[in-house]
């Protein structure tokens, strides 16, 4: 049984129940690319998604930093790769920011 305020808040704002459910789940994790000078820059941004079919089973214990770790872990002995920001690396050749997404991606899969 939902409480009073909940019943409020659905009042207020149709979209409660959409919106609570993205914050229930949390963000997924992605790698984005993009150029700056002869630099691929790989960059790990957050994105809530909401899936009516619930496609995405996210881990609410699994937080960004958790990502960030794993990437700082994972690149810190490649070459030609500089970390220029909390989430951010300059990679000299775009195939290994490639490569690293693809790991990326298999690592944190769902």
């Amino acid at each position: 049984m939902k409480d009073t305020w909940t019943h409020v808040l659905q009042a207020l704002h149709p979209d409660y129940d959409k919106l609570a459910d993205i914050m229930k789940h949390g963000p997924i994790i992605k790698c984005e690319l993009s150029k700056k000078g002869k630099y691929t820059v790989l960059q790990l941004v957050e994105h809530y998604h909401y899936d009516q079919a619930r496609l995405f089973h996210l881990d609410p214990k699994e937080t960004t930093e958790d990502h960030v770790s794993w990437a700082v872990e994972q690149l810190s002995e490649w070459k030609d790769v500089k970390r220029m920001a909390w989430d951010q690396w300059h990679f000299k050749y775009i195939k290994d920011a490639e490569k690293f997404i693809t790991l990326f991606n298999l690592r944190w899969a769902r």
